[in-house]
């Protein structure tokens, strides 16, 4: 079963609908010090704080209030993709096997666990203890085909970021991915 497919799209839109704080608090985790994958090769780096994260969130005025909401007071995005296939298998899965251990002794919980074949996902959270998530860590490794690190730092109210995950399939994410036509 390939859980990619749909879990990378799902995982980015994550990303985009948490509400970050400071990108030192809790809930930050360094995804992109992992020495994973080479910012040089990599196939998607989002890398948004402050304004820039407030130009994305104006950019979405005609999506869902709810999203829309999330997405405003959001301060920290940090999602790296790149491809697996000239990386070292093992180095890839220790790296992220010490990631997992670093997150679980700090305290971060592990809500997603998917182990099939050669891939592995985990997302984790870190809660604030009112209620609300401080922020959401993911790794991705999808065998020899790609590699997902992923954080998000926030006061993050998990039921509008349910809401907004039900409702994934009506949104028009379009204007956020590259196009897959020279032709633009």
């Amino acid at each position: 079963m390939r859980f990619t497919r749909i879990f990378i799209p799902a995982v980015v839109l994550c990303f985009f609908i948490a509400i970050p704080v400071a990108a030192q608090g809790l809930g930050y985790y360094p995804v992109e010090e992992l020495g994973i994958l080479d910012p040089g090769t990599l196939e998607v780096d989002i890398n948004l704080e402050g304004t820039t994260l407030q130009i994305a969130a104006g950019a979405m005025q005609d999506q869902d209030p709810q999203l829309r909401k999330l997405v405003s007071n959001l301060t920290r995005v940090r999602v790296q993709v790149g491809s697996a296939e000239d990386l070292d298998g093992g180095l890839v899965s220790q790296r992220i096997d010490d990631a997992v251990a670093q997150l679980e002794a700090k305290g971060w919980a592990r809500i997603i666990s998917v182990e099939d074949g050669g891939e592995k996902i985990y997302v984790y959270s870190i809660d604030v203890g009112d209620g609300t998530i401080a922020g959401l860590t993911a790794l991705v490794n999808a065998g020899d085909e790609e590699i997902v690190v992923a954080n998000i730092v926030g006061s993050i109210d998990p039921v509008l970021l349910g809401s907004a995950i039900s409702k994934m399939h009506t949104m028009d994410l379009s204007q956020f991915m590259p196009s897959d036509s020279d032709d633009d």
